[in-house]
């Protein structure tokens, strides 16, 4: 999986790793990003376990997988004249955008979906989401669809005050967990990448481009795990001293 917007599936253990077992700062890194990782780990492991067992996506799961995400790097923020807990799972009271490209190259705030209707439209997702994986040929290339498309849309709604990003991925590797397929990580090479495929599918009302992107992804994916078990098939066996979180 990824620390914040990726990273190969090996680079994340190692990292996790040095963090969780050792209590290292990796690279010097911030505290804030550390805790984010560890976070991130604690909340992927949830996800997969939750996948295995086959649980029904509900709104009490996407917020539990929220509440993991920003653990300990969130808190309580005001909106709307209440006061919401990010650390907790609330859903935002407040307005959301980030800065971003428009479609004539120009950085400028891009709004998410208003506040008010995040409840709303994610009890139609949450339900949504159910019924396409009731139906959903359980062929890799079908289910992976239905979870790049559940992926957008969760991050659309952007429904958290922070973590949105890494709660898409989540559900999209809940998905494909689900189904006993690979979980697609993000490199973190390919953010930019990442941040654009999903505004072009936003400005065109489409989940193409996002789709794409993530299919393109999860092949280069599989291709380096194939081209890394080929890799410790052919070198000498040395026992198991390169096994990452024994």
């Amino acid at each position: 999986m990824m620390p914040r917007k990726g990273a190969s599936l090996l680079n994340f253990l190692v990292f996790k790793q040095a963090l969780i077992k050792e209590g290292l700062t990796p690279n010097g890194k911030p505290l804030h990003y550390c805790l984010m990782t560890n976070d991130h780990y604690r909340a992927l492991t949830y996800v997969l376990e939750q996948a295995k067992m086959k649980m029904p996506i509900t709104e009490l799961l996407i917020k539990t997988i929220a509440e993991k995400v920003n653990k300990n790097t969130d808190g309580t923020q005001e909106g709307d004249g209440q006061s919401f807990d990010i650390s907790k799972g609330d859903y935002r009271r407040c307005p959301a955008f980030a800065l971003a490209e428009d479609g004539q190259g120009r950085i400028v705030r891009r709004y998410y979906t208003n506040e008010m209707k995040v409840p709303a439209l994610m009890r139609e997702f949450i339900s949504q989401i159910n019924a396409d994986m009731k139906k959903v040929k359980p062929t890799i290339f079908d289910v992976y669809k239905l979870a790049f498309d559940a992926h957008f849309v969760l991050r659309d709604i952007h429904p958290f005050g922070d973590g949105n990003s890494r709660m898409a991925r989540l559900l999209m590797n809940y998905i494909q967990h689900y189904f006993s397929f690979p979980v697609t990580p993000v490199r973190a090479t390919e953010r930019k990448g990442y941040i654009h495929a999903f505004y072009e599918s936003k400005d065109a009302n489409t989940t193409a481009a996002m789709s794409n992107f993530l299919f393109n992804e999860a092949a280069d994916y599989m291709k380096e795990a194939v081209k890394a078990a080929e890799q410790v098939k052919q070198s000498p066996k040395k026992g198991n001293e390169n096994v990452i979180g024994n």
